[in-house]
C-alpha cells in the first residue's frame, strides 16, 4: 500500500496550471512546471515538448472553458515518479475522473505525465 507523499512544487504548479483561464498565465505556469521536452501521454495525446503542451492545454481550454481539474487523492511517490488520482468538473458536473503518473527531471521539473482515464478495470473472472 503506497504512503501519502509530499507533492512536489512542479506538481502543484502543474495542477493549478490546468484551471488557469488566462492563456498567457497558463504558458508562464507550464514553464515553471514542465521541461523543454516534456512527453504528456494519454488516451486521447501524445506529444513531446512544451509547446505543443501548451497548445494542449489552449484545445482543452476553448472545449471546456469552465472546467476546473481537481485532486481525488494523495499523492505516492518513489524515484521521482509520483501518482495522483484527479477529477475534472463542469458546472459542478463531474466530466471524467482519472489518475495520473508524473516524472520529474533532475531540475524538479516534471519531464514526463502519463495519464489514464476512469477507474481501473475490474478483475476478470
Amino acid at each position: 500500500m503506497g504512503a501519502m507523499t509530499e507533492m512536489p512544487t512542479a506538481l502543484q504548479t502543474y495542477l493549478r496550471m490546468w484551471n488557469e483561464r488566462d492563456v498567457a498565465r497558463a504558458h508562464e505556469l507550464l514553464a515553471e512546471a514542465v521541461t523543454d521536452d516534456i512527453v504528456f501521454a494519454d488516451p486521447h495525446d501524445f506529444h513531446e515538448g512544451r509547446a505543443e503542451m501548451e497548445r494542449n492545454v489552449e484545445r482543452f481550454r476553448r472545449r471546456f472553458p469552465t472546467a476546473t481539474l481537481s485532486l481525488a487523492s494523495g499523492v505516492d511517490g518513489q524515484n521521482d515518479r509520483y501518482r495522483y488520482a484527479w477529477e475534472i468538473h463542469v458546472d459542478r458536473e463531474l466530466l471524467i475522473e482519472g489518475f495520473d503518473v508524473s516524472t520529474l527531471a533532475a531540475d524538479g521539473r516534471i519531464e514526463r505525465v502519463d495519464g489514464f482515464f476512469g477507474p481501473l478495470p475490474a478483475l476478470a473472472e
